[in-house]
């Protein structure tokens, strides 16, 4: 079975029909993010040495580095440990009690987990993308007790600090929250602009806030400025020349290994294989009002949205319904063609040498943005 998009596609992918198709800018980030995000490291060629997968770390690019995007679990852990132990200290300061978590003992991760960011590569030549696989692990019902396999899921989170709170009376408890996380009133504050939306201060979030700073120091999101500007970023990135070329040269190699493969760049892939699950799942698809976010019919009461996202053509869209468990032949179906996209499109990019192109192309941005804003240079990521 061969899942295609529902949207009209060009039935030929001549040179010049392909250049044409570049001109429909996606409003995602596309490639740029896909390849800069640690979440999506499976659909990029590359990118992880040897010395890497012995670490656990993964190379995140010139520009998640410059932004501290590093994923090393046990260096994450280590800094979530001394963040808890922060926040207890400073609860204690408040008056009051504050029990450390340890949110990776609660949640352990497997092997196959850990390999889907240390070593995407082997990941990929037996999971692809990690739909199939994830979809398995958190989202098919009845696969390991109350919906989910996942263990760690199944037993829910236990919070050490619940028992103590109720204690406490209901103004204490209240009190409790704005010493822990703030007074709530401080995000109404800070966005007075809906457009535009910026975090309050750090040592205005209570202790998780002042825990933070201590520990991670001033995050460069918490800029306006340049948080403003990593969007600008990102479509610089999409409409950079070398990357357009890339993309083309990519595009057109996919295509020919299989027509229903028409994709403009490797961060649509994810896309049509969520497609292709929502549909096994019995889920319907629904236009939406790009400003809102919300379908343009209305939807019985018992019906919302699953998830959403916007095509390369700027539609907005998404899923509604109660999903249906995939049966195993479908299931089985969708994993070997994510197997062999994955393939091809490794194949492709390598073909491409969109590693490289990605490479210098963030090099410069990442200069770039360095320049103006220097600080980054001081930030301990």
């Amino acid at each position: 079975m061969t899942f295609g998009f529902e949207e009209i596609r060009s039935k030929t992918h001549d040179p010049e029909v392909a250049h044409m198709r570049t001109v429909r800018r996606s409003r995602r980030y596309c490639l740029a993010l896909v390849c800069l995000a640690a979440t999506s490291l499976v659909a990029c060629g590359g990118g992880t040495s040897d010395e890497e997968q012995a670490s656990g770390t993964q190379d995140v690019g010139p520009i998640g580095e410059l932004l501290g995007w590093n994923y090393d679990p046990a260096e994450n852990r280590k800094q979530q440990l001394a963040q808890e132990e922060a926040v207890a200290l400073c609860m204690k300061d408040a008056g009051y009690e504050y029990t450390p978590v340890d949110y990776a003992a609660q949640f352990p991760s497997s092997p196959e987990q850990d390999e889907q960011f240390t070593n995407p590569e082997e990941f990929g030549k037996k999971y692809g993308y990690g739909i199939v696989y994830n979809y398995n692990l958190y989202e098919r019902p009845g696969a390991g007790g109350e919906g989910t396999v996942d263990p760690a899921i199944d037993e829910g989170f236990e919070d050490p600090n619940w028992k103590y709170q109720q204690t406490l009376s209901p103004g204490e408890q209240e009190a409790y929250q704005k010493a822990l996380s703030g007074d709530p009133a401080i995000w109404e504050v800070a966005n007075e602009n809906p457009e535009e939306f910026v975090s309050p201060p750090l040592e205005d979030q209570g202790c998780y806030g002042k825990a933070q700073l201590e520990v991670y120091g001033e995050s460069p999101y918490d800029n306006p400025e340049l948080s403003g500007r990593l969007d600008e970023i990102f479509q610089q990135m999409e409409d950079d020349p070398r990357i357009e070329d890339a993309s083309i040269e990519w595009s057109d190699c996919v295509y020919e290994a299989d027509a229903n493969w028409d994709f403009l760049n490797p961060g649509e892939v994810y896309q049509y294989f969520e497609q292709a699950k929502s549909r096994l799942q019995g889920l319907r698809r629904v236009e939406l009002d790009p400003e809102t976010g919300e379908p343009f019919e209305p939807l019985p009461d018992n019906e919302y949205v699953t998830w959403s996202t916007v095509d390369a053509d700027g539609n907005s869209y998404g899923y509604v319904g109660e999903p249906e468990v995939i049966s195993d032949a479908d299931l089985d179906e969708l994993q070997k063609e994510e197997i062999d996209l994955w393939k091809v499109d490794q194949d492709c990019q390598d073909k491409a040498d969109i590693e490289k192109v990605q490479r210098e192309v963030e090099k410069e941005i990442a200069d770039g943005l360095l320049a103006e804003f220097p600080e980054l240079a001081d930030k301990d990521n």
